[in-house]
């Protein structure tokens, strides 16, 4: 069998835009080359990939290069026709004229209930999905909040409609190591982030300082306005007055920053409390989520979250949102609040510094992350290949 993925996706070179969809594609063809060994991984794509996002593909993976103009629209229609697959994934959130048995790939619905945060493509957005549904004989859908979304927005038989829980990729390399004195050498981690310190208390009659990190609370995601960061900073800067400890690192995608971002620091006078560190390598936000008393996602839209699952790798608690997916990918591991509740995440804030209070979510990590194996994603993924459909386009 030759499986068909649009993998355009794997293309960007930005790595701030390595996020979300491109972890997903990337764990995607990993897996499913290595559990379905027989079946050619064919990958449409419009430029080569670099070599640091195949170095995991199989021997099975073959990656055909289409010209880039009208990629989606046209380039993909005349592939099915000059050598055609036998299933094709539109991975795109985009299924193309003449695309074989497709499976369309629908991540999130934000753009139907939140317009205001996709000005310029809300629209083109809905009438994509639409076609999506229309040429799609399944669908795979990556949460049941999503699921239960296209069947009220689009009335679709929830038959047709798969969940496949994405899942996190093992731990390439090692995490570097925050150490826990200030004069850390130059290029540790530590002192490239900025990170805080503060003097532990030490035994009457030692005359050794001894120093710890500051803790602090770290959010990472894209720096857009569906990701309510402003809220945050203000429910933040509530728990400081009460005498929160902690400080707050920023960290993710900044290709979208919103002006807010900064204006909310300056008016809150967080300066000193609140670091913007936008992109920071893979190894560094591991350390980041390994070091943190939790992770904060307050966003108003979510298809999934793949943060939570990448904090709950390292053993790191969530404190996020009640919209959209985020209570399922949370479960128990972590509590879920009204991402307008400022005095609520204030309070959240105040109580996970309580190591006890901590811990309780901790220990409940291990259950909630087994939901989440990439093992587990490919598996069900490749029963939605081989599942008879009657649902024929």
């Amino acid at each position: 069998m030759i499986i068909g993925i649009d993998a355009g996706a794997l293309c960007v070179k930005d790595k701030r835009l390595r996020v979300g969809v491109f972890t997903l594609l990337r764990s995607l063809v990993v897996g499913i080359a290595r559990i379905r060994p027989r079946d050619t991984i064919r990958l449409c794509v419009f430029e080569n990939i670099d070599l640091d996002v195949t170095r995991e593909f199989s021997k099975n993976v073959e990656i055909r290069i289409l010209p880039r103009f009208l990629f989606s629209k046209v380039q993909l229609s005349l592939s099915f026709l000059l050598d055609p697959c036998d299933v094709f994934f539109g991975t795109g959130q985009y299924v193309p004229l003449g695309a074989p048995h497709a499976i369309g790939w629908i991540y999130d619905l934000g753009f139907l209930d939140h317009p205001e945060f996709y000005p310029d493509s809300a629209g083109q957005l809905s009438t994509i999905t639409k076609s999506v549904i229309f040429r799609s004989e399944k669908i795979i859908t990556i949460s049941e909040f999503v699921k239960k979304e296209i069947v009220k927005h689009f009335d679709v038989d929830p038959k047709r409609i798969h969940v496949c829980y994405p899942g996190v990729e093992t731990m390439r390399k090692k995490f570097p190591k925050f150490y826990n004195h200030p004069d850390a050498h130059a290029s540790s981690p530590s002192k490239r982030l900025g990170i805080n310190y503060r003097e532990k208390f030490s035994p009457r009659g030692s005359n050794d300082r001894e120093f710890e990190i500051r803790p602090y609370f770290l959010f990472v995601g894209a720096f857009k306005p569906g990701k309510n960061i402003p809220f945050l900073l203000r429910a933040f800067s509530q728990a400081v007055k009460k005498g929160l400890e902690s400080d707050l690192f920023l960290a993710g995608s900044d290709r979208w920053m919103s002006e807010d971002i900064e204006q909310s620091i300056k008016e809150k006078k967080l300066s000193k409390r609140v670091f913007v560190k936008g992109f920071v390598d893979e190894g560094i936000l591991h350390s980041l989520y390994a070091g943190a008393t939790a992770t904060l996602i307050p966003s108003l839209v979510e298809g999934f979250g793949f943060p939570v699952v990448e904090s709950y790798r390292v053993g790191t608690p969530v404190i996020g949102s009640s919209a959209g997916s985020l209570p399922e990918v949370i479960g128990e591991a972590g509590i879920c609040l009204d991402p307008t509740d400022e005095e609520g995440f204030a309070r959240a804030l105040l109580d996970f510094e309580k190591k006890e209070i901590r811990e309780k979510y901790v220990k409940k990590i291990q259950l909630q992350l087994e939901k989440f194996t990439r093992e587990k994603f490919v598996k069900r993924v490749s029963e939605v290949i081989d599942t008879e459909t009657k649902f024929k386009i």
